[in-house]
């Protein structure tokens, strides 16, 4: 075998560049007859059908994203609201007064803390995609749009060390998290 052994390697070694080289001819050939051209760029139109096709669905990232429990909560509120506006109205019709709308008193904390979640029951999840570029104060905005943070500004503080360690993908928050737990949250990799 030891005295075969340089001919086998280099008999596989034939082969492949002979492939290698066949595959190149070919290439030339296509695109000295204009058959290999780089692929037109889709429109937003066949982007959107090919997603829709393999079952994806497109949205902009400027378009604020629910989770389930969210709107679930944002339509019992409506629907709460649309009926003591109709109770009210019927009340008022009878008295002939307005009540004035109350306003929910500020927080009595001093120091700045992660939203509850309890207001959204036990098992709420809340998930903020961070994009590749992302600054602090944009996934900041979006941590306090979903209710994770109640300060922007004290998380963007307690956050600035590790501001460019943030990795791309979806952030997942339970329950009531610190500032710490959000932080590693966003730092943890998305990829495993």
């Amino acid at each position: 075998m030891n005295k075969r052994r340089a001919l086998l390697v280099g008999f596989g070694v034939g082969l492949m560049a002979g492939a290698a080289l066949l595959q190149l001819m070919t290439f030339g050939q296509d695109i000295s007859a204009g058959t290999a051209l780089p692929p037109e760029p889709l429109t937003l139109a066949q982007l959107q059908e090919q997603a829709g096709g393999k079952g994806y669905a497109m949205y902009k990232l400027s378009e604020p994203m629910y989770t389930q429990a969210q709107l679930d909560e944002a339509a019992a509120k409506a629907k709460a609201d649309a009926l003591s506006a109709g109770g009210e109205k019927s009340g008022q019709a009878a008295s002939g007064t307005e009540t004035p709308a109350s306003t929910p008193a500020p927080s009595a904390s001093a120091t700045p803390t992660p939203t509850q979640a309890a207001d959204s029951g036990p098992e709420a999840r809340l998930g903020l995609y961070v994009a590749a570029g992302d600054s602090l104060d944009k996934v900041a905005t979006g941590l306090k749009a979903l209710g994770v943070i109640q300060d922007k500004a004290a998380f963007v503080k307690a956050a600035k060390p590790y501001s460019g360690k943030m990795r791309v993908g979806l952030s997942v928050f339970e329950g009531q998290i610190t500032y710490d737990e959000i932080i590693a949250e966003l730092l943890r990799d998305k990829n495993k």
